[in-house]
């Protein structure tokens, strides 16, 4: 009688929203709290793929239940900036450089989440649609950015996340 339900419940949404097996599987999985394991970039004009913020990267993404979504990643081996003058003016553009942080609604569809990002570490990322494909492996996820140029070195890169579910 319960898989009946369920079965009836996932067809009634199916058929009120439009949206397919898929996108209802991707939606429910992706709700959650997930930690940060590895980030990576891969050159794509020559498939060298880096580690930029090192071998152990820190890092949560929170997606709730009700479209909302937020995300935070550093990289690993952080110190707080310990400098005065010039000096911490300097060891705080080394923190913002490496770091990530946004947040805002997220929308799905069958092999990606779209976040739309309301507000961000760096602000021109407000009002931005941010594309990520993301693939399901039990309690893992692993999210790729489409081919975007790079602002640290202007070369094509693709960056990939792989995050741990907390919760």
């Amino acid at each position: 009688m319960k898989l009946l339900l369920s079965t009836v419940s996932l067809l009634a949404a199916l058929t009120a929203t439009s949206w397919t097996v898929a996108e209802v599987y991707a939606a429910d999985t992706i709700v959650g709290v997930w930690k940060l394991l590895s980030y990576s970039s891969r050159d794509e004009e020559t498939g060298v793929e880096t580690k930029p913020w090192g071998e152990n990267p820190e890092g949560l993404l929170m997606y709730t239940p009700d479209g909302y979504m937020s995300g935070i990643g550093v990289a690993g081996g952080r110190t707080a900036p310990a400098g005065t003058g010039d000096k911490l003016t300097e060891e705080r553009a080394k923190l913002f450089t490496s770091m990530t942080a946004y947040a805002g609604r997220y929308t799905v569809e069958p092999d990606r989440v779209i976040h739309h990002v309301e507000i961000a570490w760096n602000p021109a990322w407000n009002g931005t649609d941010q594309i990520r494909y993301v693939t399901f492996q039990g309690d893992t996820i692993r999210i790729r950015t489409p081919v975007v140029v790079s602002t640290v070195d202007g070369r094509k890169r693709t960056f990939t996340l792989h995050f741990q579910r907390v919760r």
